[in-house]
């Protein structure tokens, strides 16, 4: 029989699947109501909550930086970065406890997560029809030259969740992709031809380099893989053509071109706008953290050492203004609480490394990935990192084979 406490935990994952979605309620593009359902599944677990030692370390840290951190973020007109950074990190650490403790207890919720696959997916389609009738979930931002945004109000972030929604499924089914092909195959579609993100393709494009790289040092090609890779390159090459006639139009196949023409590809860091703020962000937030000796920059310093920072670069940053909000993960717990973030990440990455090559090469993806501009606020971040502990676990190995996986 379901306890109420599984169906809470249910209720709290589908919600942290959909957390851009508000209906208008209130005026934000992250929404809290995956954070509070989780809160309430904590709540009931009670005494009951596992806890890994590593993750009280990091997070007696987290409580460390936010006090340096208040104390630096003086004004109060500037008080509401300050809300939404503590309630940023916070709901990490609650999110992942949340469901690192479900997984523990129930498994993995695998038809729940394909179902807001489905889900996502027939958003984005009903999009291309209706788009106005998605405005009643989420904000919608787009142009003509732009994809669709399914649940999410971008649709690069379309494009994320597609991407880690993948990577939640294959890291818990050990990376056998033949369990859910079909559902990495319509995702990978899904960031092609409804999001359309140039984001999202580089992600995927890093993501096969580093498979490609580890099945090389490691000789870890198997039949199935190399069988299933010539299907599908046989598939997607003569459809090249026609692919690229249907997109040219996009803002993604004209980043393509252009990386192409380019007789120096990096050089789009510099020519197209978008790229190149994503890149400042990602620099001025290492740099501040150097410029300010790895103490923490509080909630509201970043625009103003950015504008200490720019000269440095010659020019190359040409588009980005003076701005508070940090587009890079790793980059905000970096610069945000200084030395503190730093060991935050540490703690945490390392809590996940199962010393194993496989292990060291995921790690070392995600990191890079997590550089880029993925909203700190993205509930499956995580999600994919408390996947990653449980997965560590003998507990969770039974738990994983009483789910059928």
């Amino acid at each position: 029989m379901i306890s109420i406490n599984h169906i809470v935990g249910l209720i709290a994952i589908f919600l942290s699947l959909f957390s851009w979605v508000g209906f208008g309620i209130l005026d934000l593009d992250s929404q809290p109501w995956g954070y509070l359902a989780f809160l309430v599944f904590v709540f009931l677990c009670g005494g009951r909550l596992v806890v890994p030692e590593i993750i009280k370390l990091a997070f007696i840290v987290l409580m460390v930086a936010i006090f340096f951190a208040i104390i630096k973020t003086g004004e109060p007109e500037r008080l509401f970065l300050l809300a939404r950074s503590i309630f940023n990190y916070t709901g990490f650490f609650l999110i992942f406890l949340g469901f690192y403790n479900f997984l523990l207890r129930y498994g993995f919720p695998k038809n729940l997560i394909k179902l807001s696959v489905l889900l996502w997916i027939l958003g984005g389609v009903v999009e291309l029809f209706y788009p106005e009738f998605l405005n009643f979930f989420a904000p919608r931002r787009t142009s003509e030259t732009r994809g669709v945004t399914s649940f999410a109000p971008e649709p690069t972030f379309f494009a994320i969740y597609l991407f880690f929604i993948s990577w939640l499924l294959i890291s818990y089914y050990r990376y056998r992709y033949e369990s859910c092909k079909f559902f990495l195959l319509i995702n990978f579609f899904g960031v092609i031809f409804l999001a359309k993100s140039a984001m999202g393709v580089l992600y995927i494009a890093i993501a096969l380099a580093f498979v490609f790289i580890y099945n090389v040092c490691f000789f870890k090609f198997k039949k199935g893989t190399v069988f299933f890779s010539s299907i599908l390159a046989v598939i997607l090459v003569p459809l090249g053509t026609f692919f690229v006639e249907k997109l040219e139009a996009t803002r993604m196949v004209s980043l393509v071109s252009r990386i192409i023409s380019e007789q120096n590809p990096l050089n789009i860091f510099y020519l197209d706008a978008s790229m190149n703020l994503r890149l400042e962000h990602i620099v001025f937030s290492l740099h501040g953290l150097v410029h300010n000796i790895f103490l923490p920059g509080g909630f509201d310093s970043f625009g103003d050492v950015r504008h200490e920072l720019v000269g440095y670069y010659g020019g190359f940053f040409w588009y980005g203004e003076s701005s508070n909000i940090i587009m890079s993960w790793v980059g905000d717990w970096f610069y945000q609480l200084g030395i503190f973030g730093v060991a935050i990440i540490v703690l945490i990455f390392y809590g996940a490394y199962d010393h194993s090559k496989r292990s060291f090469f995921e790690l070392a993806l995600l990191f890079l990935i997590l550089l880029s501009a993925v909203p700190i606020a993205l509930p499956i971040v995580p999600m994919l990192f408390a996947s990653l502990y449980a997965l560590k676990t003998k507990k969770s190995v039974k738990a994983v084979l009483s789910a059928g996986l």
